[in-house]
């Protein structure tokens, strides 16, 4: 568990610029101005571009909140004009995966475009952008089994098994997933053979033992108070999960 006084960095939403912050315990998402509902301890400092929500880097919420993004350059880890998504894919062949177990046959990365160059030269998680001009400059040298493992790449395959689509929180249940820390509620529509394809996830992060842990969390990164509970809701046609009193 982690110490009062234990620093942790923490990534701003409005600018990307990370910073060290004394994390209160169990804590993945902080703001300068907190209210009844999620209130923090004082000391959250405001970003040098006067950006007020902190989420901690490598939580679910990071993921979420920064990476998802659209207009956010996975290359950089910043907000660009111009950025797009690309799928990338292996060089060559590959090892057929044993029995049982799920293989990715491609990845979307947002990317802006002074780093597409990038993703066909040194890619993410092994996979590259192939363009038919690139191929002859491309080197043979990469690999996958070598890559480390990318948590928004991870977060991306598990993402792209679920069903999120509803039109009221009825529609949406909970569903347990891990962030190497603990556990995250997520909230979707369906998700056929969740528990194969949280185990793969798992596997693609690759945890090990990181002395880390937190209470259960919604989606928005906030874990019930007193009369509380993480339940599952639908914003703009999209199943997620957040922390409210039960209706009575």
């Amino acid at each position: 568990m982690a110490r009062e006084d234990e620093l942790a960095e923490f990534r701003c939403l409005n600018c990307g610029a990370t910073t060290l912050i004394h994390m209160p315990g169990g804590y993945v998402a902080l703001t300068v101005n907190p209210n009844k509902h999620h209130p923090v301890p004082i000391g959250v400092p405001t970003c040098t571009c006067a950006g007020r929500y902190w989420v901690r880097v490598g939580s679910m919420t990071e993921y979420y909140k920064w990476h998802a993004r659209a207009d956010v350059c996975r290359i950089c880890n910043h907000a660009a004009e111009g950025t797009q998504a690309f799928s990338l894919h292996p060089r060559g062949p590959r090892a057929v995966p044993e029995p049982g177990k799920l293989q990715l046959e491609s990845i979307v990365v947002h990317a802006c475009p002074e780093h597409v160059a990038v993703l066909r030269t040194e890619g993410v998680m092994g996979f590259f952008l192939i363009a038919v001009l690139a191929l002859a400059a491309c080197s043979s040298s990469h690999s996958s089994i070598d890559a480390p493992p990318d948590p928004v790449a991870c977060k991306a395959a598990l993402e792209a098994t679920l069903d999120r689509t509803c039109t009221l929180p009825s529609d949406c249940m909970l569903v347990d997933s891990e962030d190497c820390c603990g556990t995250i509620k997520l909230g979707v529509h369906a998700a056929p053979n969740f528990a194969q394809n949280e185990a793969a996830y798992a596997t693609c992060l690759a945890c090990g033992a990181r002395g880390c842990q937190h209470a259960d969390l919604a989606e928005d990164g906030m874990a019930p108070g007193a009369g509380q509970a993480i339940v599952p809701t639908c914003v703009d046609s999209r199943c997620s999960s957040t922390v409210r009193a039960p209706t009575p």
